[in-house]
């Protein structure tokens, strides 16, 4: 049985933290999905931290996340 990738999707995760008050950190992720998968990951990274900065917060990380959707070959 063998089989071949059918679908290959990315998303990017980022994360943004803010400290609170009394020394507790308050994080916000945000995933974008639909992204081409040839995208660099300069490209990725610049993205982060354009969505980053439209949210209360210091941009703390950023992933990429690839998926891979497999079919059978018959």
């Amino acid at each position: 049985m063998a089989v071949k990738v059918g679908e290959k999707k990315a998303m990017l995760k980022t994360v943004n933290t803010n400290t609170n008050a009394d020394g507790s950190m308050k994080k916000r992720s945000i995933t974008v999905r639909n992204i081409n998968t040839e995208a660099t990951n300069d490209v990725l990274y610049n993205l982060s931290k354009g969505i980053g900065s439209l949210v209360d917060g210091t941009f703390a990380s950023a992933s990429k996340i690839t998926e891979e959707v497999f079919n059978e070959e018959v």
